[in-house]
């Protein structure tokens, strides 16, 4: 899919040579200097996005149990944190993608109730939640949860090679 997504907005190999991926496989390498020192570095940039999948399955590995729940949101918050400022001070685009669970202590009479992984910490450190979910085939349903700029709405998009496209109606 990359391939296709990279051809569809320019040159393949040039958007090949201008991503960087840093694999961080535990909580202590996130706040180390080497993962800062890669986005900051400028033979490696300028920057204009950065995704992080999956932010807290690392926190959720690392801190199990509900006896190291405190632990495991204080350092997600210091994560969090982390990303706010690089995104401020080097004015790039920060994706979060997050994992979300079914909340067992919720009324089943109203059918399931999904929450997202990282409780409170991560509703007050992103700035717009969207919810997908899949739909018929390729297509994804994006629900805007929260944002400050933008109302509550829904979409229909389609998964291809070349990237995201308007669903087929």
């Amino acid at each position: 899919m990359m391939q296709g997504v990279q051809s569809r907005f320019a040159d393949g190999d040039s958007a090949q040579n201008r991503r960087t991926i840093c694999g961080i496989y535990d909580d202590h390498l996130i706040r180390s200097t080497t993962f800062n020192n890669q986005v900051q570095d400028p033979d490696q940039g300028p920057f204009k996005l950065l995704i992080v999948d999956s932010v807290t399955a690392l926190f959720r590995v690392d801190f199990s149990g509900r006896g190291e729940l405190s632990e495991r949101q204080q350092r997600l918050n210091q994560h969090l944190i982390q990303l706010i400022k690089l995104a401020e001070e080097f004015n790039i685009a920060v994706l979060v993608v997050n994992q979300v669970m079914a909340d067992p202590g919720a009324n089943a009479m109203f059918g399931p109730v999904i929450r997202p992984i990282g409780g409170h910490v991560m509703s007050h450190a992103v700035h717009t939640r969207i919810f997908m979910k899949k739909g018929r085939g390729e297509t994804r349903i994006c629900k805007i949860i929260d944002s400050p700029c933008m109302p509550e709405a829904e979409c229909v998009i389609q998964l291809c090679a070349g990237g995201v496209a308007d669903a087929d109606e």
